[in-house]
């Protein structure tokens, strides 16, 4: 798609997660699903399914159960806003609401090594990376950032998977509407 796109932004960006480096912080049910997809996405439906019963039958229980995975600045946020966070729930749930067999295909596709090289893609990418992520390690920000020939990475050390979203999206926006790719396309 190099050919239609003239800039890309990855916040808390999933890298290769075929790599088992790049996954040592990840959070171990994490690791267990996306090994299990990698092997067949169908080995991943026991604990979607779970994922699914759960906050399909009482979305702000199952939030709280997650929120005691997450990392502090994740938990801050959520208990900043209980609005926020029945939102976030009602999402939550609302994915699952057709089933899982989206889920384990995505599953599937996240966990398998990508059908091309990273130093083959020529858009600039820049990368919103947080350092306490337990979702998306910042391993993974580094190893795309080594890899891919046009990126910058911007580490937010003090951020979680959540807060980076919440707390640093005026940067992203920021650093969009600033790029030369952004001011061409006005010109």
């Amino acid at each position: 798609m190099g050919t239609r796109l003239n800039y890309v932004g990855l916040l808390a960006g999933m890298g290769p997660m075929d790599l088992p480096e790049l996954r040592a912080t990840q959070l171990p049910a994490l690791r267990l699903m996306f090994g299990l997809a990698r092997l067949h996405p169908s080995l991943a439906s026991p604990l979607l399914a779970l994922d699914r019963l759960m906050f399909r039958s009482n979305p702000a229980r199952a939030l709280k159960a997650l929120a005691k995975l997450l990392a502090e600045p994740d938990r801050r946020v959520l208990d900043a806003s209980p609005a926020a966070a029945d939102d976030f729930a009602a999402f939550l749930a609302e994915a699952y609401r057709q089933g899982i067999r989206g889920a384990c295909t995505e599953a599937g596709l996240i966990a398998a090594p990508r059908p091309f090289a990273l130093e083959a893609i020529q858009v600039p990418v820049h990368l919103y990376q947080s350092g306490m992520d337990r979702h998306v390690p910042a391993a993974m920000g580094r190893h795309l950032q080594a890899r891919l020939p046009r990126a910058t990475l911007r580490l937010f050390p003090q951020e979680g998977h959540l807060s980076i979203v919440i707390n640093q999206f005026p940067r992203v926006l920021t650093d969009f509407n600033h790029s030369p790719q952004h001011e061409a396309c006005l010109t």
